[in-house]
């Protein structure tokens, strides 16, 4: 197991798989927490679900907003199957 230092870190866990994501960071700030999950996003597509500890920077209206932005994104991505 890898040692950490001490510090801030924004973790990720699938619920399923149990896939963890670590990413250290200097500065609690809403900036962070966007980056944190565009790259979760980008990587692995939009979860059912984010729970969060309700820290300032999941709160801020910079983060919502790209919640919702990415979430209309993937949505409009989702076609309903044809039916004949």
């Amino acid at each position: 197991m890898p040692k950490f230092k001490l510090g801030c870190y924004m973790v990720a866990v699938d619920k399923f798989t149990k896939w963890i994501e670590v990413k250290p960071i200097t500065k609690i700030l809403s900036d962070r927490a966007v980056e944190f999950i565009s790259e979760i996003l980008h990587r692995f597509g939009f979860p059912n679900t984010i729970i969060t500890d309700l820290g300032s920077n999941f709160t801020s209206q910079k983060f919502w907003d790209y919640c919702e932005d990415s979430s209309n994104m993937y949505q409009s991505r989702i076609q309903e199957p044809m039916v004949k």
